[in-house]
């Protein structure tokens, strides 16, 4: 069912069903699942940060890339955690706080080198030297 509610960007249902596994896997001593389950937890919020940026909802995308940064980190996904501090940067440009902004597209531009993502990584040096040329 999570994945049926991701499928149809349903991403606060998928995202109810994931806790529950989650929790079912710490009980029964499961840590490598419950780890992949925190994982898909942390792709939800990230997309519902997304969404929420692109309709200018921005305390409410900050709230969900903060957290998907957070569950990103305990499962040391890096390029996860690139793609969460990236839309913190972008949040940050909305509301007008370049130094901010610049400050985390440098910590995303080193977790996609560290990732080895050389798209991404272009793509948040471009980011960054558009603020620089304003």
């Amino acid at each position: 069912m999570a994945l049926i509610s991701e499928k149809h960007e349903d991403y606060e249902e998928s995202l109810d069903y994931y806790k529950r596994f989650f929790q079912k896997f710490e009980e029964l001593g499961d840590q490598k699942r419950a780890d992949t389950v925190q994982n898909l937890m942390a792709h939800n919020l990230l997309e519902l940060g997304n969404k929420y940026a692109d309709f200018k909802v921005l305390k409410r995308a900050e709230r969900y890339y903060k957290d998907s940064l957070e569950l990103y980190q305990i499962t040391e996904d890096v390029h996860g955690q690139g793609q969460a501090l990236k839309g913190m940067g972008a949040v940050s440009e909305n509301y007008g706080n370049q130094e901010k902004a610049l400050d985390y597209y440098k910590k995303a531009l080193d977790r996609f080198r560290e990732a080895g993502d050389h798209r991404e990584t272009k793509l948040v040096s471009d980011l960054m030297a558009k603020i620089w040329e304003s």
